[in-house]
């Protein structure tokens, strides 16, 4: 089923006996051989990247670096998620601790709350600032 519905298959270092611009075959004829070499990056680094569809190499490379950095921004807000969590989760004492009081403690224990909360989001928000640069 596979044969049937991938015409074209774009890799970054694809070797190729295939013309550029022939019809593509199906099923494959044995002349058409395709072996995938790594592509030489930054710093020795090999990239392997296969996509479904004819695309040009610089194509390629700007998806794959823009997938990069969604990637990278989504990892970094959730740091600060799990930072602010766990803040949160340490300074929480503080507003049972407030709690305990008689007459105005469940007010003065919601508003000690709040308050951390608020803080310590500036604090998540400074210190993962701070990890990621």
């Amino acid at each position: 089923w596979l044969k049937n519905t991938v015409r074209h298959v774009s890799a970054i270092g694809l070797m190729t006996d295939i013309k550029p611009g022939s019809p593509p075959t199906d099923p494959p004829t044995p002349k058409a051989k395709a072996k995938i070499i790594p592509f030489p990056g930054v710093g020795g680094k090999t990239c392997y990247e296969i996509t479904v569809g004819s695309r040009s190499k610089a194509d390629m490379l700007q998806d794959k670096r823009t997938a990069n950095k969604i990637l990278t921004w989504a990892l970094r807000a959730l740091g600060l998620i799990l930072m602010w969590i766990g803040l949160n989760l340490i300074c929480a004492p503080l507003a049972v601790m407030a709690d305990c009081i008689p007459c105005v403690g469940p007010f003065l224990g919601d508003v000690v709350e709040a308050g951390i909360c608020f803080i310590s989001f500036f604090i998540a928000f400074g210190l993962s600032c701070i990890t990621i640069a």
